[in-house]
């Protein structure tokens, strides 16, 4: 079982890490334990779960963080850096592998 999901993660990896998706219009929504909360309408339907670890690239910034929550076309993302009131365009990366990495983790313990 922890090699095929050893496999599984490779698979993922692989083909790009995770799911890709362009931002516009992003807006800071508050500050909470060191984080940057930003809010993006998205018209897309994205296959996104509650705490993936995410990176957000906006201009020349890339910044990690974790997708709070992708509810009715809303967007919620907590960042590690400030990136200002209003992100105009970016570009979200999602680690699609990561609770794959979890289940793993879990079973070789």
């Amino acid at each position: 079982m922890i090699e095929a999901l050893g496999l599984e993660i490779a698979a993922i990896r692989k083909k790009g890490g995770g799911t890709r998706a362009d931002l516009r219009g992003g807006e800071r929504v508050g500050e909470s334990e060191g984080q940057w909360l930003y809010r993006f309408v998205v018209a897309e339907d994205l296959n996104l779960q509650d705490d993936t670890p995410v990176r957000v690239t906006a201009g020349q910034e890339d910044v990690a963080g974790v997708l709070v929550s992708f509810r009715d076309g809303v967007l919620l993302v907590a960042l590690e850096k400030d990136l200002g009131p209003r992100i105009a365009a970016a570009r979200l990366v999602a680690n699609d592998s990561f609770l794959v990495e979890r289940l793993k983790e879990h079973l070789e313990k």
